[in-house]
């Protein structure tokens, strides 16, 4: 079993997921003439997917610990994917929302699997260098679907947003099958684990630290996007291109603070990098006027990012026993989703329809600080990397199910 390759179908999978989160937004106008729906039927087709992807990563995160991650994980891709299709043959609003709920179950099932998998599958030496580039890859879904969407509306029409899932979602199932290793429980566990899982001081930091910095970046490119599209009047497209310096930096350093996080501990990255977001926001709120001006205060926002984003889920999944891996996932990744639903909405309310201008520095303060916040709690996480705990199986010796009719160990 190669784990770098089993990664590489976590990474694609993944990516789809979370550019879905955003992609359909830059649809969202090309939907409502096509489809004939209203503001509030549109308010639906983009929040039905969220709110199934939300509600439900905890519940499956426990079902891929008691059924096996890559099983659960394959019939989340399944579904994500057959829901896509079902999108793009949506011929009214009403088909369109209940397709999307569908895509966020599938991907409920499909999300908390991969960060398991990956705390199963590599050794602790090398686990945060295989979670950094995870998380490169989910920042670059995150900030780039606008952009991407953009494009393909502008080429293919809004149903290109939802059909381009099918080939990449196909091609990954049956690859997830070969190269994904069946892990299976070796006994049966209680379903009520989330509230011993707040007893490791790491993973409770991790989940407020999750769920701040998403809080902060939904809440950021919510400002950026309506500061520069509709104050600069750039185009979708030219905004994402501007935003290239934040995409490349996160991608770029990712890798490198997970595996810095393997040798030192995650308390160094994570503090230094949220001070240098924190600093890039605020550069975001003082600096900019012109398209020009947004080089600086971007790059740090992607250095920041790239050196926080690995730790925190690094630190967070060290001390969880693997067979909790799961809901321990599910837990991180509801806290990222929630954090991002309540910037967009927080920060929305406070730019409000007025002048956008007089609204955008004290939104930005608000995101700043909720950082500094962020980059003082880190202070609190281990010095040191600890060694990850005993469990009934090793990360770098995944469990083998027992042959058909023999009992688990």
């Amino acid at each position: 079993m190669n784990p770098w390759r089993a990664l590489a179908v976590l990474c694609v999978a993944n990516f789809l997921i979370l550019v879905d989160t955003t992609i359909v937004n830059t649809a969202a106008p090309a939907i409502m003439t096509s489809l004939g729906a209203g503001v509030g039927q549109i308010v639906w087709i983009l929040n039905g997917y969220l709110l199934a992807f939300a509600s439900l990563l905890i519940v499956f995160g426990r079902v891929g610990d008691l059924f096996g991650p890559r099983n659960v994980f394959a019939a989340g891709l399944a579904v994500f994917t057959g829901a896509s299709l079902l999108c793009a043959l949506a011929a009214e609003p009403g088909l369109l929302v209940a397709a999307r709920v569908a895509q966020g179950v599938g991907a409920a099932a499909l999300v908390p699997q991969a960060l398991a998998l990956i705390s199963a599958i590599f050794p602790a030496d090398r686990r945060g260098l295989a979670l950094g580039i995870f998380t490169a890859v989910a920042g670059v879904a995150s900030v780039g679907g606008p952009t991407f969407g953009g494009l393909l509306v502008t080429r293919f029409g809004w149903q290109s947003v939802f059909l381009i899932n099918l080939p990449v979602g196909l091609a990954a199932l049956p690859l997830a099958l070969r190269l994904i290793p069946d892990l299976r429980p070796p006994r049966p566990h209680r379903v009520t684990a989330v509230p011993g899982l707040f007893r490791h001081r790491p993973f409770t930091l991790a989940v407020a630290i999750t769920g701040i910095t998403s809080f902060s970046l939904y809440g950021l490119l919510l400002v950026y996007v309506i500061q520069t599209q509709t104050v600069l009047g750039m185009s979708p497209l030219m905004s994402g291109v501007t935003a290239l310096p934040m995409t490349l930096a996160l991608t770029a350093l990712a890798p490198l603070s997970g595996k810095l996080a393997d040798k030192v501990g995650g308390r160094l990255p994570l503090a230094s990098g949220l001070t240098l977001y924190a600093l890039g926001v605020l550069g975001l709120a003082f600096l900019t006027s012109t398209a020009a001006t947004f080089l600086l205060p971007l790059a740090l926002i992607g250095v920041g990012m790239g050196l926080a984003f690995a730790p925190a889920t690094v630190e967070g999944l060290r001390p969880i026993p693997p067979l909790l891996a799961g809901v321990a996932s599910g837990t991180l990744n509801t806290a990222r989703q929630l954090g991002g639903a309540a910037g967009a909405f927080v920060i929305g309310a406070l730019l409000g329809d007025g002048d956008y201008l007089a609204a955008a520095r004290p939104a930005l303060g608000l995101v700043a600080g909720l950082i500094a916040a962020g980059a003082a709690l880190a202070l609190f996480m281990p010095a040191c990397s600890a060694a990850p705990p005993p469990g009934p199986r090793t990360p770098s010796t995944p469990a083998v199910p027992p042959p058909t009719g023999a009992a688990a160990p």
